[in-house]
C-alpha cells in the first residue's frame, strides 16, 4: 500500500471461497486508515494483533475488518485466508506485523 492522500480507504473482501489468501504490505507511511472488509455484516475474520511486549491484545475473535491506522508505516503488514465458508469463522488474518517501534499502533481490529 502506499501513501494514502485522501479519507479512510477500504477494499471489501468477495464472498468467501476457501483457499483465498491476499497480502497488504505498507511500502510508505499510510497517512490514512486503510480497511479490508468483509462482505456482509456476518462474515468474520479471525484476529488477533500484537501488545508490544510479546504478547496478543486480546484472545483472538470475530471482526469485521482490520486494516492499517494513519500512523502505520514501511513494513507493517497482513494476510487474510478464506478458511471456510461459514460465516462466522470465514477469514483469518495472520503474518499480522505491526511495523512501528513499540509494536503498537499499526493495526485497526474492528
Amino acid at each position: 500500500m502506499p501513501a494514502l492522500t485522501s479519507d479512510t480507504q477500504q477494499i471489501d473482501l468477495p464472498a468467501p471461497k476457501v483457499g483465498l489468501t491476499y497480502t497488504f504490505v505498507m511500502v510508505d507511511t499510510a497517512g490514512e486508515v486503510f480497511n479490508v472488509e468483509t462482505d456482509v455484516s456476518a462474515t468474520k475474520i479471525l484476529a488477533v494483533k500484537p501488545d508490544g511486549a510479546g504478547n496478543n491484545t486480546a484472545i483472538s475473535q470475530g471482526y469485521n475488518k482490520i486494516g492499517f491506522k494513519a500512523a502505520a508505516v514501511l513494513g507493517s503488514s497482513f494476510s487474510v485466508t478464506c478458511i471456510s465458508t461459514t460465516a462466522a469463522v470465514a477469514w483469518l488474518a495472520h503474518d499480522v506485523i505491526d511495523g512501528l517501534a513499540a509494536n503498537v499502533g499499526s493495526i485497526n481490529l474492528a
